[in-house]
C-alpha cells in the first residue's frame, strides 16, 4: 500500500471530525484573543495581596532540635551483652586447643 493510499484511508477515517473542530474554532483571530485577554484580567483581579510586614503572625515555637547521641561507653557497649563474651572466650579456648595438638610432638 503506497503511502498516497495509507493517507486517503486515515483521512476518511478522520473526515467526520473536521467539521467538529472547525465549529470550536472562534470565527477571526481577534474574537480569539478577546477570550484570552479576558482570562487574564479574571485571574489578576482574584489573586490576593499579600503585605510583608517581616514579623510573623502567629507567636514563635520552639523547634526541637536533633541532638546526636554522646559515644557509648565500654561498660554500655559490653554489659548488655554478657552470651557475646561467653562466645568469644569459648572460641579462643577452641582455638588454643587446635593450636596445642598441631604443635605437640608426638
Amino acid at each position: 500500500m503506497s503511502q498516497q493510499a495509507e493517507a486517503r484511508s486515515w483521512w476518511a477515517d478522520v473526515e467526520h471530525l473536521r467539521a467538529v473542530i472547525e465549529d470550536r474554532r472562534a470565527t477571526t483571530p481577534e474574537e480569539s484573543m478577546d477570550v484570552r485577554y479576558e482570562r487574564v484580567h479574571r485571574e489578576e483581579r482574584e489573586r490576593r495581596t499579600v503585605q510583608i510586614t517581616g514579623r510573623p503572625v502567629s507567636s514563635l515555637r520552639l523547634v526541637e532540635v536533633e541532638r546526636r547521641r554522646p559515644p557509648r561507653t565500654t561498660m554500655e557497649r559490653l554489659g548488655p551483652r554478657p552470651d557475646r563474651i561467653a562466645m568469644w572466650a569459648v572460641l579462643l579456648g577452641i582455638f588454643c586447643c587446635i593450636v596445642a595438638l598441631t604443635t605437640a610432638h608426638p
